[in-house]
């Protein structure tokens, strides 16, 4: 038993029956006392350097049915009873936790309902401490062992997603709440939410995450019969021609999914957009993914083929199709994660899947838009357990540094900017902090500046017809994200266009809301003054006529 002799408090028990015979001088052991010891440790008032004392008591033996250990010897320890333990220690502990616990679990009384989860960090704040849990924030004044002189003060009804994801001193805190958006508070004032979602999203970290990806090159989607024919105008699935010949394959790959190793799939499917009505029945399918670390599209029906796949979803007696509507797969989830699991997957790499006949009926087939005309996409939602998101403070210039070890963000007075450097590894400064180490330089040394998401305040189609880059020094290179509809996830990427000797890029892109980006070859050359883009309404629902505008996006390169 974990206690003491008779009269002292003694814990559940532990059945020890030696049927040994014990011989001087030899070690013998006890049976496990894990769940005795954790007991005691885990009792309010443990601290780390108290005592333990092990009770053994008899249990009815029969005459002269006993074991004599050694007791400490006075001359040589070698003999003395043994406490041997393996423990697993996951992080330090703030010393307060232990004794505020128990108050701050009080849900009655004097005292607020605190937290009933992980208490991620503790810091100062002012007068105070800040408490970052899983779940929630909560602020504590003044600190009276063992009670909270002036109790727990709730500050958000969220979290931080790690321990990690908190930094600042006794003034600022910047953290990362649990759906990944970048918060700071002062003493005194309420938590400010500073923004950056889609930039934490895309550095990961625990969380959870839906992600929708899609790609407008022709090349990366399309179809192969089984009589060699092969096509990347529509994308095809079932029973096309009559005949042995009709069996048709449709396939779509997805570049630069960024999806971390490791991440558990909790939702997938495939959206395809009809190209045109299609009605046969009986139309069976079967929904692959390409089972390679990093997709690459057929060509031809032969590469087609001979694609190595995953096992396959059943999606059987798909029903009728209607042009420009949407329709999605069965669930992908089981596919999907065997390629996340691939000991070679990497976040970033191409995913491919393959969407094969099973016996349809002549002509019972269906026909998705291609990427050009309108993208399949791919939706997932994954759950990430455990991550290395980092915020490291630099005090002299009070700089937060947000990384994962690959990519970094800086953020400081100026706003958010991509870091190309990265640290190699995270090193302990000491008990309580984790701070980024060493560090890589990136090989891309260009200058790259995005603006915020722009409507120009008019929730209506609009075509950008060109943008008026103010800049010396250098040749730059300019592109535009663009969505149509504001229940949209993700925004779609024209490609990078050079500017002319004016500063000056046509880049024909309609949409309802953008983001305008710009990047230079060197970044030592790299002086932007404005960004002027030039737009004209062409949805008459709203605005009478076709007007013609611009409006300065980049005016201040500092932001």
């Amino acid at each position: 038993s974990a206690g003491g002799a008779d009269g002292k408090a003694v814990g559940s028990a532990v059945a020890w029956n030696p049927t040994d015979v014990w011989v001087p001088d030899a070690e013998y052991d006890t049976p496990s006392l894990v769940a005795i010891l954790q007991a005691i440790i885990n009792r309010s008032g443990w601290a780390s350097g108290q005592a333990v004392m092990a009770l053994i008591k008899d249990r009815a033996s029969p005459a002269n049915a006993c074991r004599f250990p050694r007791a400490v010897d006075h001359i040589d320890y070698t003999y003395a009873a043994k406490l041997i333990v393996t423990y697993t220690y996951t992080g330090p502990r703030h010393p307060r936790i232990g004794s505020l616990m128990q108050p701050w679990r009080r849900t009655s009384g004097n005292y607020r309902t605190g937290p009933t989860s992980t208490v991620h960090r503790v810091l100062p704040l002012g007068n105070g401490v800040m408490v970052y849990c899983a779940d929630k924030i909560f602020y504590m004044r003044a600190v009276s062992s063992p009670e909270p002189t002036f109790g727990i003060v709730p500050i958000a009804d969220f979290g931080i997603p790690s321990t990690w994801c908190v930094e600042g001193d006794d003034k600022e805190h910047v953290f990362i709440s649990s759906d990944k958006w970048v918060w700071r508070i002062r003493d005194g004032e309420k938590p400010e939410r500073l923004g950056y979602k889609e930039y934490i999203d895309a550095v990961g970290g625990v969380g959870n995450y839906t992600k929708t990806f899609s790609s407008t090159v022709l090349a990366n989607a399309g179809n192969w019969n089984a009589g060699g024919g092969f096509d990347c105008n529509t994308i095809v699935m079932g029973h096309g021609d009559p005949g042995a010949n009709g069996v048709t394959n449709g396939f779509v790959r997805f570049p630069a999914v960024t999806i971390p190793a490791g991440a558990t799939i909790t939702a997938a499917f495939v959206r395809f957009t009809a190209y045109t009505d299609k009605s046969g029945v009986t139309c069976d399918l079967r929904c692959h993914f390409n089972n390679v670390d990093n997709a690459v599209a057929p060509t031809n029906a032969a590469e087609g083929n001979a694609l190595a796949l995953t096992t396959f979803v059943a999606w059987d007696s798909v029903g009728a199709w209607t042009v420009d509507l949407k329709y999605n797969t069965p669930s992908l989830v089981t596919i999907l994660q065997t390629i996340i699991d691939r000991a070679g997957w990497n976040s970033g790499q191409a995913i491919m899947v393959v969407i094969k006949d099973n016996a349809s009926s002549d002509l019972a087939h269906r026909e998705g838009k291609s990427n050009v005309y309108g993208p399949a996409e791919l939706h997932v939602t994954y759950t990430v357990e455990s991550g290395t998101l980092v915020i490291s403070r630099n005090p002299n210039f009070n700089d937060y540094y947000i990384s994962n070890g690959s990519t970094t963000y800086l953020l400081s007075s100026q706003g958010l900017s991509q870091w190309f450097q990265y640290p190699t590894s995270l090193v302990w400064e000491d008990a309580n902090k984790r701070l980024i180490g060493p560090i890589a330089a990136s090989t891309d040394l260009s200058a790259y500046m995005a603006s915020d998401i722009f409507d120009f305040g008019v929730r209506s189609i609009k075509t950008v017809t060109a943008l008026e880059i103010g800049s010396a020094g250098q040749a730059l290179t300019a592109n535009i994200d663009y969505k149509y509809k504001m229940t949209e996830a993700a925004f779609t990427s024209s490609r990078f266009k050079t500017c002319n000797a004016d500063g000056t890029v046509v880049p024909i892109v309609s949409g309802n809301e953008f983001k305008f980006r710009v990047k230079g070859a060197d970044y030592t050359k790299f002086d932007l003054d404005y960004l002027t883009v030039r737009y004209k309404y062409v949805d008459k629902r709203m605005i009478r006529g076709v007007y013609a505008t611009d409006a300065k996006v980049l005016s201040r390169p500092d932001r």
